[in-house]
């Protein structure tokens, strides 16, 4: 072989030997890239699985909350109330909406009351606002009292008012 040739073939196997080199380079620098977003990504896993378990936690407070709400508005669907108002004109005429003072129903502030009426009347009162007893204690004590026709309860807003002060009494336990 020709010393051309020779000087040929030295640079060409130099020029792979810098290709090969810098294709090495290449690659190690994308293992160390690819191995930062590795490490990257592994706490972001871990901050996102954190947080999916505190969001699951919440949810199974949250369900178990709307459970026991649930379930007491179920109860309380059995309360049905009627304002003092239907009990002014003698004999409760003004119940039945035949009295002098007008006829019944939600206008004239008394007549069957909803549960969601009686909840309300419950709820609002300062004595529960306050904290000073449980309306669980006071629904309670108003299914238990006097009234009980099967499943339902005839109520009127001073029983509620005599319920309230009754367990305030007691320290907030019917």
């Amino acid at each position: 072989m020709s010393e051309r040739r020779r000087a040929q073939n030295r640079r060409a196997q130099q020029a792979h030997r810098d290709r090969r080199a810098q294709h090495q380079q290449a690659l190690e620098a994308r293992v160390v890239e690819l191995q930062a977003l590795e490490r990257a990504l592994r706490e972001e896993n871990g901050g996102l699985r954190w947080e999916l378990l505190q969001v699951n936690n919440i949810l199974a407070v949250e369900r178990a909350r709307s459970r026991e709400y649930e379930d007491q508005r179920r109860r309380e669907e059995e309360v049905v109330v009627t304002a003092a108002v239907g009990r002014v004109g003698g004999g409760g005429e003004g119940a039945r909406g035949g009295g002098a003072r007008g006829g019944g129903g939600e206008e004239s502030g008394w007549g069957w009351k909803g549960v969601v009426e009686v909840w309300d009347r419950v709820l609002r009162h300062p004595v529960v606002e306050s904290g000073g007893v449980s309306v669980a204690d006071v629904v309670e004590e108003l299914r238990g009292g006097k009234g009980a026709e099967g499943r339902r309860l005839l109520v009127d807003e001073r029983r509620i008012d005599e319920v309230v002060e009754k367990c305030r009494r007691r320290g907030g336990l019917c």
